[in-house]
C-alpha cells in the first residue's frame, strides 16, 4: 500500500507499506502536520476477476463482481522513544501494522492526539558562533602543518590512533652538528687580535700560521735612565742586617755578635751547641747551651734511661694532681722500685739471682733459677658492695642472664647453672660466684673474698648452698641441709660486715648427700 499526502505548504509525506514501514519527508518549512481524514477508515476493494467475453454479437453477460477488499482502520500512537511517533493501521481482524515517523537532524516530532506535528530546530537566526573541539582542532592543527621547521617535525594527527593531537618532533643533534670551533680556527682568530690589532709599544708580534704561534720580540733601543742598562752593582746601597749590600760583592751577616756559621745561642732561638752526640736527648739549662744527655737517649726505637757503665741510679717520676708515681732503683742498688703514696712494690733479686716482688718489704712472690716460685697473696675483706671481690677469677661458660652474688654450678655441657641443694648434680662439681650478668665478660669467682647479694648468717658461720625447699637456689647459707636427697657441701664462712654478706669462698672439694 502506498499513499502520498501534499500540504498546503508544499511539503509532501509519502507512506509506503509493502511488508517494512517507511517515512520520507521533504521540508520547506517550520513545521508538517499529518492528520487523520474525517473518516475512521478507509477502504480498498480489490478489482475482481475478469469476467468472461460474451459471445460475439450480444454483449456478453457482466462479469461477477470480486471479493470485497480488506478494511483498515487509522489512528496514531505514541513511539518507541521521544523522536518516533507511529501511524497505526488495524486490520477488520484487529491485526496492526505500524507506519513510523522519526525525527532526523533538526527536527523535533509530538503527538496530540490523532495530530502528529514535525517541527524545525533550527533557527535561521541562530547566534551561537562557538567554535566545537573539533573545529579548533582542525584550525590550530593546520597552523603547524605544511610550515617551515628547523630541527623539528610537527605533525597534526586528525583521525585515527591519537586523533586530534600535535606531535612534534626534535632532529638528531648529534650528527654532523659540532660547533665547537678546532683549534686552527681558534688559532686564526686570536693570532690575528695580537699580530695586527691593537696598539704595541716597544714590542713587535708576529703570527705564525702554519705552527700556530705567535712571535714576541722586545725592542733592542728601549729608552732607559740611569745606569739599568750597563749596571753592575746597585746604584744604592742596601743594609742587610746591619751590612751594607750593593751586589757587587758578598757580604757577611753577622747574627749575635758572630757569623751565621757560627753557634746560635738559646736566646736567639739556638742551641748554643756544635755538636750533639748520636741518638742523644737535649734537655734545657736556662739561658746556657742545651745539655745533650749521654745516659737519656733514643735508640732502635728504645728509649734508654742509666748507663750499663756507671753507678747512676735513674728513675722515672709521674705527677699528677693527687698522688705520683715513681719507677726506678731503690737505695739498694739491686733493687727496683714501683712506688706511690700507697706504698711500694719492690723487685728485687737476692741471692742466686732470685726474683721478689713485693709490697712495702714484705715479700708477696719469690721466683728462683730453678722456676719455683712462692705465692704469698694477701686479700682484704670486701666492702658493702654486691660483687666487689679479691681472688680467682675465670672468665669462660657462655652463660648470659646470671645474678650477681649467686653461687652457680659448672654443666658438663660447659655451661652454669644455678646450684641447689635439693639435687646434687648441681652442687657436686666446680662451683663459683657470678660477678655479672656474663660469665665470659663480668666473670666467675672461684675462691676468694666476695660481697654476695644477700647476708647468708652471722659473723663465723660455715655456709653452704641452699636448696629451694628451704630458701633461693643459688644463694649461700648458714643452716645445713637436711631433706632427703639434699646436697651438704661446704662452700666458705661469713666474715666481717655480717649485714653486707661478706664471705671467704673456698667450696669443699667434698659433699654428703642425706638419706633420711
Amino acid at each position: 500500500m502506498s499513499v502520498s499526502t501534499t500540504t498546503s505548504q508544499g511539503n509532501t509525506v509519502d507512506v509506503s507499506v509493502s511488508g517494512s514501514n517507511t517515512i520520507s519527508l521533504t521540508q520547506s518549512s517550520t513545521s508538517i502536520s499529518v492528520s487523520t481524514p474525517a473518516i475512521s477508515n478507509i477502504v480498498v476493494t480489490e478489482k475482481g476477476p475478469k469476467g468472461s467475453t460474451g459471445i460475439t454479437g450480444a454483449t456478453g453477460a457482466t462479469g461477477a463482481t470480486g471479493p470485497a477488499g480488506s478494511s483498515y482502520g487509522i489512528s496514531c500512537v505514541d513511539g518507541d522513544n521521544s523522536d518516533e511517533e507511529k501511524i497505526r493501521l488495524t486490520g477488520s481482524d484487529s491485526s496492526t501494522d505500524d507506519v513510523v515517523l522519526e525525527a532526523g537532524t533538526g527536527l523535533s516530532i509530538a503527538r496530540s492526539g490523532d495530530k502528529i506535528t514535525l517541527t524545525n530546530t533550527v533557527s535561521d537566526t541562530d547566534t551561537n558562533t562557538q567554535l566545537s573541539t573539533e573545529e579548533v582542532q582542525d584550525i590550530v592543527g593546520g597552523m603547524f602543518s605544511s610550515n617551515t621547521e628547523t630541527r623539528v617535525t610537527a605533525t597534526y594527527v586528525d583521525g585515527g590512533d591519537g586523533a586530534g593531537k600535535i606531535n612534534v618532533v626534535v632532529d638528531d643533534m648529534t650528527a654532523n652538528d659540532n660547533t665547537q670551533l678546532s683549534t686552527e680556527e681558534v688559532q686564526d682568530i686570536a693570532g690575528p687580535l695580537v699580530a695586527t690589532g691593537g696598539t704595541k709599544t716597544n714590542i713587535a708580534v708576529t703570527y705564525d700560521d702554519a705552527s700556530g704561534n705567535m712571535d714576541f720580540v722586545v725592542a733592542s733601543d728601549l729608552n732607559t735612565t740611569g745606569n739599568a742598562g750597563t749596571a753592575t752593582a746597585l746604584a744604592t746601597a742596601r743594609a742587610i742586617n746591619g751590612v751594607d749590600f750593593d751586589g757587587s760583592a758578598a757580604i757577611t751577616v753577622t747574627a749575635a755578635g758572630s757569623t751565621l756559621s757560627d753557634t746560635v745561642t738559646v736566646a736567639k732561638g739556638g742551641t748554643g751547641l756544635t755538636t750533639v752526640a748520636t741518638n742523644t736527648i737535649l734537655t734545657g739549662n736556662g739561658t746556657g747551651a742545651l745539655t745533650s744527655n749521654a745516659n737519656f737517649s733514643f735508640a732502635n726505637s728504645r728509649l734508654a734511661i742509666g748507663d750499663a757503665t756507671t753507678d747512676i741510679q735513674p728513675y722515672v717520676l709521674m705527677r699528677n694532681d693527687e698522688n705520683s708515681l715513681e719507677i726506678g732503683l731503690s737505695n739498694t742498688a739491686d733493687d727496683f722500685v714501683v712506688g706511690s703514696a700507697d706504698g711500694d712494690v719492690v723487685i728485687n733479686s737476692v741471692g742466686d739471682h732470685n726474683v721478689i716482688i713485693g709490697q712495702n718489704d714484705v715479700p708477696a712472690l719469690t721466683v728462683d733459677t730453678n722456676g719455683d716460685s712462692n705465692f704469698n697473696r694477701r686479700f682484704s675483706p670486701t666492702g658493702n658492695t654486691d660483687g666487689e671481690h679479691e681472688g680467682d677469677v675465670v672468665y669462660f661458660g657462655s652463660t648470659t642472664s646470671m645474678t650477681l652474688g649467686k653461687i652457680y654450678h659448672y654443666k658438663s655441657d660447659g655451661t652454669w647453672e644455678l646450684a641447689n641443694a635439693d639435687d646434687a648434680s648441681t652442687c657436686d662439681g666446680l662451683l663459683a660466684i657470678a660477678l655479672g650478668a656474663a660469665s665470659d665478660t663480668n666473670g666467675m669467682l672461684l675462691r676468694g673474698m666476695v660481697t654476695l647479694d644477700h647476708d647468708p648468717g652471722t659473723m663465723g658461720d660455715v655456709l653452704y648452698v641452699q636448696s629451694d625447699n628451704a630458701g633461693t637456689p643459688g644463694n649461700a647459707t648458714a643452716t645445713a641441709p637436711s631433706a632427703n636427697g639434699d646436697c651438704v657441701r661446704v662452700v666458705g664462712y661469713q666474715i666481717y660486715h655480717n649485714s653486707a654478706g661478706n664471705i671467704w669462698f673456698n667450696p669443699d672439694g667434698t659433699f654428703v648427700e642425706v638419706t633420711a
